[in-house]
């Protein structure tokens, strides 16, 4: 009797040992911090563009989730996309249903145009009212009125198996919901105004997301550059390609797609820069600067730091706001004055990119 007993309680000691040695194991295999190494919490290596596809093509096996890469319509790019010439593609996403919208895709094409990139306007329930110039950098894409603009720039990049995607180094996606480019006149006197160049030139081996502002409100999930005009190289297209997805609802399209594209890229081990003045209030590193940004979206009336957002700050000024199908004000009465003063000068001027980015 007394023999069964001790093998009974050494074999649940055994059994202790087990469980509590799973636990230990699980616990530290669940503290990891997204982006840094655990064990030193550095912020772990950037990853290589093959591990980034590697790692992208696994959760697409494995994944249970809504599909991360876009369900891609049919969409012939084979006669649009050139077979040679630029390396960057900036890619422009309108959608002709309000008259700011139209004023701004306006205002790009008179004043954003050049010759050093390849220009993409995805036009969005196939109608625009405007001419958008013939040219062999220059191409039209129609389509129905789907995916939202971040899900449309997935469409296109990845249509006829990534022909976009495969063929440029660098890209830039925005919108017609903002208005731009903007430069003071010492900008132009200069030969200082090529406003791709302002994107493209902060990329990096570090850098791989460029944007103009960010929003970091407490009541928003995750900290991010705001999705209007973005620029990345090739390493951070892949990164944050998973959130290019044609999403189905405009919910879906802010969380799951303009909220994940910053981390996407910091979690990689990467740097994600706004160009706006107010990232050089103090001097810090730009793990520092998403570590202690606070403030809200600037783009609202007064919200930047009690001003109006300057087009000559950003380049680009955001003009269409429409929350919950409520269009909103983008600036106070005066800032909207300062825009509108800008906006005749600069049409006036017939200011253009072609002088300034060849």
């Amino acid at each position: 009797m007394l023999g069964i007993l001790s093998n009974r309680f050494i074999g649940l000691l055994i059994a202790l040992f087990v469980l509590v040695s799973v636990f230990h194991l699980g616990a530290r295999s669940n503290g990891v911090i997204s982006g840094y190494d655990h064990t030193t919490l550095k912020p772990s290596q950037p990853k290589s563009l093959e591990s980034i596809k590697g790692d992208w093509q696994r959760e697409q096996v494995s994944s249970g989730d809504s599909p991360q890469k876009p369900t891609l319509p049919e969409l012939n790019l084979q006669d649009v996309v050139p077979t040679h010439g630029n390396t960057d593609a900036i890619l422009y996403v309108h959608y002709d249903g309000d008259p700011i919208g139209r004023r701004n895709i306006q205002f790009f094409v008179d004043h954003a145009l050049h010759s050093k990139a390849d220009f993409y306007f995805i036009i969005q329930g196939y109608n625009v009212t405007i001419e958008i110039p013939e040219a062999d950098n220059i191409f039209v894409i129609k389509r129905e009125n789907s995916c939202y603009d971040l899900g449309a720039f997935g469409v296109v990049l990845q249509a006829d198996d990534g022909l976009v995607l495969k063929k440029y180094k660098r890209f830039l996606l925005t919108n017609s919901s903002v208005r731009g480019p903007f430069f003071p006149n010492w900008a132009y006197a200069n030969k200082e105004a090529c406003w791709s160049n302002k994107f493209f030139n902060v990329l990096s081996d570090r850098v791989k997301l460029v944007g103009l502002t960010v929003n970091c409100d407490a009541a928003v999930p995750a900290k991010h550059l705001q999705s209007f005009a973005l620029a990345t190289d090739q390493i951070g297209m892949n990164l944050i390609l998973p959130a290019l997805q044609c999403f189905s609802n405009r919910h879906d399209a802010i969380y799951k797609g303009e909220l994940a594209l910053t981390n996407a890229i910091l979690d990689a081990g990467y740097e994600a820069h706004p160009l706006y003045s107010q990232y050089r209030q103090v001097k810090q590193t730009n793990a520092e600067f998403w570590s202690n940004c606070l403030h809200a979206d600037i783009q609202v009336p007064a919200g930047y730091a009690g001003m109006d957002a300057h087009p000559f700050d950003l380049m680009f000024t955001k003009i269409s706001r429409i929350d919950n199908d409520v269009v909103k004000d983008p600036m106070t009465p005066l800032g909207m004055v300062a825009l509108n003063r800008l906006t005749e000068w600069a049409d006036a001027s017939e200011f253009s990119s072609y002088e300034q980015c060849g």
